[in-house]
C-alpha cells in the first residue's frame, strides 16, 4: 500500500513521518480519548517515493493504568482512486454549475432533477419551481418537447431549436444540445440538454430576411418599371420611324410635282 518492501523499514518510525497533514491526528485522539475507537478516519498519507495516499482508518486504542495511550490497532483501506473519482465529481458538478450555458438533466421520464443558474436565469425560475417538473412544461409548444424527449430515447441525442416559455411569458428562442447519459455499461440513467439564448441571433435572422425580402420587391418593381421604359421607347422610335417616313415621302411628292 505504500510502497515499502519488509514492516522492518516501518517499525519504529512515527505516524507523523508518513502523514501528509497533522490535522487528522488531533481528531482522532479527541475522539479514541471518549469512545476507545477511531472508525472510518481519513488519513492523508505518503508512499515511500512521495507519492500521496488516502487512507480509511479504523482503529482501536489501548491505554495503560494511568490512561495515556499504550499503543494502537488499526485497519487500513487505501481510497486513493475513490478520492480521485470525488475530486473529478467535484470539478465536473463545479464545472456544469458555473457555465454560461443553460444546463438541465432529467430523469429516463423527462422530469427534470438538476438545472444550474444560468437555467434559472434564462427562464427566470426558482429552483424550486422547477425540480420535479416536466421538462416539457418550459417550451411553448409541449408537444414539440415530448417530441425531443423521444427522440433522445431512440436516437440518444438531439439537436435544433425551440422557442421556450419563461416565467413572465416571453418567448425567447433557444438552441438545444441534449444527449441521453448512459453508465459504464451503456445503460442509459439520465438525460442531459445544454441550452443557449439565440434570441437577439434570430431577430437578426429575421430583420436580415425581411430586408431581403423588401430588396426582392423593389428590384421586381425596378425591372417592371425598366421594361415599361423599354417598351415606351420602342414605340417612341417606331413612331420616330414613322414620322420620318411620312416625311420623307411628302418630300418626295412635292418634288415630283415641281
Amino acid at each position: 500500500m505504500l510502497g515499502y518492501k519488509s514492516t522492518e523499514e516501518l517499525v519504529g518510525r512515527l505516524a507523523s513521518e508518513l502523514s501528509l497533514s497533522s490535522e487528522w491526528r488531533g481528531l482522532a485522539l479527541k475522539e479514541a480519548l471518549v469512545t476507545g475507537y477511531v472508525e472510518n478516519i481519513e488519513i492523508p498519507l505518503k508512499k515511500k517515493d512521495g507519492t500521496p495516499v488516502h487512507i480509511l482508518a479504523t482503529a482501536n486504542i489501548h491505554l495503560d493504568d494511568k490512561g495515556n495511550v499504550e499503543g494502537t490497532e488499526a485497519l487500513f483501506k487505501d481510497i486513493t482512486e475513490r478520492k480521485r473519482m470525488e475530486q473529478e465529481t467535484k470539478i465536473k458538478d463545479s464545472a456544469i454549475a458555473s457555465s454560461i450555458n443553460a444546463i438541465a438533466i432529467s430523469d429516463l421520464q423527462g422530469t427534470l432533477t438538476y438545472v444550474n443558474p444560468s437555467f434559472l436565469k434564462l427562464w427566470g425560475y426558482d429552483r424550486k419551481e422547477v425540480l420535479g417538473k416536466p421538462a416539457s412544461k418550459f417550451w411553448q409548444t409541449e408537444e414539440k418537447a415530448e417530441e425531443i424527449i423521444e427522440a433522445l430515447r431512440d436516437r440518444g441525442g438531439w439537436r435544433g431549436e425551440l422557442v421556450a416559455n419563461k416565467k413572465d411569458g416571453s418567448l425567447p428562442d433557444v438552441q438545444i444540445s441534449a444527449s441521453m447519459v448512459t453508465d459504464e455499461i451503456g445503460k442509459p440513467i439520465c438525460m442531459m440538454a445544454s441550452f443557449l439564448d439565440i434570441t437577439e441571433r434570430k431577430q437578426m435572422e429575421r430583420a436580415l430576411q425581411e430586408k431581403n425580402t423588401q430588396l426582392d420587391v423593389q428590384n421586381e418593381e425596378l425591372q417592371s418599371q425598366a421594361e415599361e421604359l423599354m417598351t415606351q421607347q420602342q414605340e417612341l422610335i417606331e413612331k420616330t420611324r414613322a414620322v420620318e417616313k411620312a416625311n420623307r415621302l411628302k418630300s418626295e411628292f412635292l418634288a415630283n410635282m415641281s
